[in-house]
């Protein structure tokens, strides 16, 4: 829920109609799941598709510099990244990016070190 309640839908007219559906399904998929209901893996599944899909937005009518040349469609794309090392084959389970650690918990160890630090060197100067 936590992660849930930081999401926030873009709006629709900034993106590809195609680009936006995918990503409006990741979006309505994370947001209609029980809490109650959801394994850990269950939910890490859905964050991944969300992330990717929105990842995956584009704007309509990108212009293109003239010294860049156009890029070329990808005639047979693969909506998710498979994982490497599977003897050449295939697979559906998307590859996991990112870090799974808590941000906002490493950021808050950061900043207890650092005043901890501060302090302890306050200390040694009073005495």
């Amino acid at each position: 829920d936590e992660y849930r309640s930081q999401v926030k839908l873009q709006d629709a007219g900034s993106y590809t109609a195609e680009s936006y559906q995918a990503y409006k399904t990741a979006y309505d998929a994370l947001m209609q799941a029980d809490p109650k209901d959801l394994s850990v893996d269950a939910f890490e599944k859905l964050k991944t598709a969300f992330e990717q899909a929105a990842y995956g937005l584009k704007r309509p009518d990108t212009p293109v510099s003239p010294n860049t040349p156009a890029a070329k469609p990808n005639p047979a794309p693969n909506p998710q990244p498979t994982t490497p090392n599977n003897g050449g084959q295939n697979s559906t389970k998307p590859v996991q990016t990112g870090d799974s650690g808590n941000l906002l918990l490493s950021a808050m160890m950061a900043a207890s070190a650092s005043v901890l630090a501060w302090v302890t060197g306050k200390k040694r100067k009073q005495d």
